[in-house]
């Protein structure tokens, strides 16, 4: 009598192996890399610091934040209409020819505020439209083991962006040449770095002609999607572990065929969008122009700067973001965000009552005060890019149906950029009051840090439908 066959048991793979079996994956992502590194160095230009150049007019600097998020929001408003339905080029190459105008602009006009303030809209347009791209298509294009490590590049290139242009203005005045030896002004290198970045994306997303599976598969070309899929997740899977994959594509279509678009939304994708405008938005108030104003002040003198320390702040950042990258798909979701959640909570609320004492008791401020409220501050902005940054920005990945996906993604990222709006315009009309300010971020910390708990599912290795359904029950 022969002898049944035993079923292999799959071998767990190292990181490695899966990065080295999913560097297709990784490929794909550098022309969204390359557009959101140049909106962190636009956003260090703005939000991290003011701007050296005296313009031709006295203009209020803070207009200059506005154009950026007004572009980021009208970028946003365009990608909505039609991301996801057609090549993921047209996306990467328009926000690119962007790049290179806004780029050209600092060149050539960097004493003018009006060719500034339209070179932030360009920029800003291309990163609204390129967030949109990386959410909607990026993880139709991820093995769901390697998803989170994909999409938290939007956050690692955000922050080394930022980190790259407070280091370069800190080498700048600390190595200053003599105005007579001058050849080009500070803002002028800024928009040469950032057209090289859109030529490189034009040219970057021209060599990829890889598309999303669902696109191919929405076109009705199985082959093409059948070879695409084979592509991504490794050219090792049999014919029949491609069919299931390509199912598991069928069935995430399936969820919102032939249903009205406002039972979809009611049933799928209203509960998600609120608590990610809610995570996300407290991610932004973490990047915002008030905390950071509230921290350049405490370590001006805390740490002796000698011009400021901001780009402690972004190496913190950037340096949190890359730990959380790593981390996300072995720990999962919910466990990092609540787990960062508790510290934050106690950093911030210490911070407060080092201010509160300071305060009422009007007692001298040392150096060593402020020396430990920026440490509080650099140990909070770490932890919260560990956990809570980069699960927000897996999860708005994840959240919603097919058809309606650009649009949910689109309408957090504006709310994004108008609080953006709305905290520069606060930070420039009134002075922030440190005490208050850190009690507010404390106990919004311990209410997040309870709300994922008890409201956001965990989707650790889940395929997108069963992310959906996930959401569906939280």
């Amino acid at each position: 009598m022969p002898i049944l066959p035993t079923i292999k048991e799959e071998e767990s793979q190292t990181w490695f192996q899966q990065v080295w079996h999913g560097r297709i994956q990784l490929l794909l992502t550098i022309p969204a890399s390359l557009i959101l590194f140049a909106g962190g160095l636009k956003l260090a230009w703005t939000v991290y610091e003011a701007p050296p150049n005296r313009f031709d007019y006295d203009y209020d600097s803070s207009l200059l934040i506005v154009a950026l998020f007004v572009g980021g929001i009208l970028g946003c408003i365009a990608a909505s209409t039609f991301v996801g339905r057609v090549t993921k080029n047209i996306a990467h190459i328009t926000s690119g020819s962007l790049l290179v105008f806004g780029g050209i602009l600092f060149v050539i006009l960097p004493n003018s505020f009006i060719g500034m303030a339209f070179s932030c809209v360009f920029e800003g347009m291309a990163m609204g439209l390129t967030q949109v791209q990386t959410f909607v298509v990026g993880p139709e294009m991820c093995s769901k083991e390697m998803r989170g490590f994909v999409m938290a590049t939007e956050r690692c290139s955000l922050w080394f962006g930022i980190l790259m242009q407070l280091t370069f203005t800190y080498l700048w005045y600390a190595l200053e040449p003599p105005s007579g030896y001058r050849s080009l002004q500070p803002d002028q290198i800024h928009g040469i770095v950032v057209a090289c970045l859109g030529l490189a994306t034009i040219v970057g997303a021209i060599k990829q002609r890889i598309e999303s599976p669902l696109l191919l598969i929405q076109q009705q070309r199985e082959h093409a999607a059948s070879s695409v899929l084979k592509q991504l997740i490794g050219t090792q899977l049999t014919t029949t572990e491609v069919m299931r994959v390509r199912e598991d594509c069928v069935q995430l279509m399936a969820i919102d065929a032939d249903q009205s678009g406002w039972y979809v939304f009611r049933r799928f994708n209203a509960g998600p969008l609120f608590k990610l405008f809610i995570l996300r938005g407290f991610v932004t108030l973490t990047m915002s122009q008030p905390f950071n104003r509230v921290y350049l002040s405490a370590s001006w003198l805390g740490f002796n700067c000698d011009t400021n320390c901001l780009y402690t702040m972004a190496a913190t950042g950037a340096c949190g973001s890359l730990l959380g990258c790593l981390l996300i798909d072995r720990y999962g979701r919910r466990r990092m965000c609540v787990a960062t959640m508790l510290p934050a909570t106690i950093f911030m609320l210490i911070t407060g009552g080092i201010m509160e004492y300071l305060v009422n008791t009007n007692a001298a401020i040392v150096q060593l005060d402020l020396e430990i409220i920026a440490l509080l501050m650099l140990l909070f902005q770490f932890i919260i890019c560990v956990g809570v940054s980069i699960a927000a920005s897996v999860y708005l990945s994840e959240a919603f149906t097919v058809t309606q996906k650009a649009k949910c993604v689109a309408a957090v990222l504006i709310g994004e950029h108008t609080l953006q709006l709305a905290l520069a315009l606060v930070s420039a009309l009134a002075t922030i009051n440190g005490t208050v300010f850190f009690f507010i971020m404390g106990f919004l910390c311990m209410l997040l840090g309870l709300c994922v708990f008890f409201l956001m599912p965990e989707t650790k290795c889940l395929t997108l439908y069963e992310c959906l359904q996930k959401f569906k029950r939280a």
